[in-house]
């Protein structure tokens, strides 16, 4: 692309914009620091460069270089709690519980905060269904799920099996996409779920009682953030550079 004072103002746009995005994800990042199983996400950029533009398109918005910003997961597992209610389940090691979304569609979640509705499902605190194909009977009087994800009930002396808690993983979690919260869903960066047993080979186990916490780190996000507002200050200096050129140029040639 031909260096023009047009492609210098719009290189250091785009930069500009590049780390506002990237300072919007930080940010999410940190409003999530106390969220149950949350995932912290990173900002990447892919650069394109126009060189053979449509001559409609010349001198228009698209003409020159940009970036595609989007996001990936920082797969890092957060600290388990200790919660002592038999619902609350943690998985120690790689998987993600599968949930019902309000469109019918599967989500997948590490938050395994779980509660008993009155139909009997295992819920997360937001409403959505746990999907493990089983009802905790409403006469239950006490519950315990184990490491391979059996969720067995006490109704009066005898303990019964009542469901098999299934899980799921992914070629590339970390290609997934947030949903909102904790809760993520599939994409074709992350490739379609892998449905298998807790406990079993390339499955975490379940422990019942603990509830994995936010896998944000504060300290990496705070300098995270500096480093993306020191970027925009360079690109917003440069821009004001740029300007301060053009001015000089016009007077100039005026």
């Amino acid at each position: 692309m031909p260096f023009t004072p047009h492609s210098v103002l719009h290189t250091n746009s785009v930069g500009m914009m590049a780390r506002q995005f990237e300072m919007d994800v930080t940010a999410d990042n940190l409003a999530n620091l106390n969220t149950p199983g949350f995932i912290a996400s990173r900002a990447n950029f892919q650069e394109y460069l126009f060189d053979k533009v449509p001559a409609s398109l010349m001198n228009g918005p698209y003409r020159g270089s940009a970036v595609r910003p989007n996001t990936s997961l920082s797969y890092t597992l957060g600290p388990m709690v200790q919660s002592g209610s038999p619902t609350d389940l943690a998985i120690f090691g790689p998987g993600f519980f599968r949930v019902e979304m309000p469109d019918g569609t599967t989500g997948y979640t590490r938050n395994g905060s779980f509660q008993r509705d009155a139909e009997g499902n295992l819920v997360t605190a937001s409403g959505l269904r746990l999907i493990w194909g089983g009802k905790i009977p409403a006469e239950a009087k006490d519950v315990r799920v184990t490491a391979a994800g059996s969720v067995e009930v006490r109704v009066g002396t005898d303990w019964e099996n009542e469901g098999q808690i299934s899980m799921a993983t992914f070629e590339n979690s970390s290609g997934m996409i947030n949903a909102g919260g904790s809760t993520y869903t599939a994409d074709e960066s992350s490739g379609p779920p892998i449905i298998g047993t807790p406990n079993a080979e390339g499955f975490g186990a379940l422990v019942s009682g603990m509830v994995e916490q936010s896998g944000v780190s504060l300290q990496n996000e705070v300098a995270q953030m500096m480093l993306a507002q020191r970027a925009y200050s360079m690109s917003l200096r440069s821009l004001q550079t740029s300007d301060e050129m053009l001015t000089l140029a016009i007077r100039m040639r005026g």
